[in-house]
């Protein structure tokens, strides 16, 4: 996994996040067990005031099987929080 962070103003900041798993088995499995996942997010925040914050990501992921078969999943999440 890696990431970085990225401050455009002491209020606003964006990270990117990017991650991968991989399954390498020592004995011969199925042609649709799960052989590797890839994962990424895009996040921007921006702390309105100090009790305020909203945010927004994107998410990306892929899995692959052992028989080359993919599947892709995109996310779009939105935040709004409040501290009292």
């Amino acid at each position: 996994m890696v990431g970085a962070q990225y401050n455009f103003t002491p209020s606003i900041f964006m990270s990117l996040t990017a991650s991968e798993s991989r399954y390498l088995p020592s004995h011969d499995v199925a042609a649709d067990e799960f052989k590797y996942g890839l994962f990424g997010a895009a996040n921007i925040y921006w702390n309105m005031t100090p009790r305020i914050q909203v945010a927004a990501e994107y998410d990306l992921g892929q899995r692959r099987d052992f028989s080359g078969k993919h599947r892709t999943a995109q996310r779009v999440n939105m935040m709004c929080q409040f501290s009292f």
